[in-house]
């Protein structure tokens, strides 16, 4: 991973089971190792992998993720 990057990380819809807050544990751990290689959260996209399913809003996401990585990602 280079300095300056631009990263997309995906994610399981919240119809894929799940045990406790994984999601949003893995994304902020997943975020931790970026800043320290240099990646501004800015170069960093979420996507929702909701296949067929329709898109998720803000606060369907907010409960999945947390009200702080929908907040501070909202559209990317």
């Amino acid at each position: 991973m280079t300095a300056g990057a631009r990263v997309l990380i995906a994610f399981d819809d919240p119809t894929a089971p799940s045990f406790g807050p994984v999601r949003p544990l893995a994304i902020e751990a997943v975020l931790e190792e970026l800043r320290e290689a240099g990646v501004p959260e800015v170069n960093v996209t979420l996507i929702c992998a909701n296949a067929l399913h329709r898109k998720w809003t803000h606060d369907e996401l907010a409960k999945v993720l947390s009200p702080g990585l929908v907040e501070r990602f909202g559209d990317r």
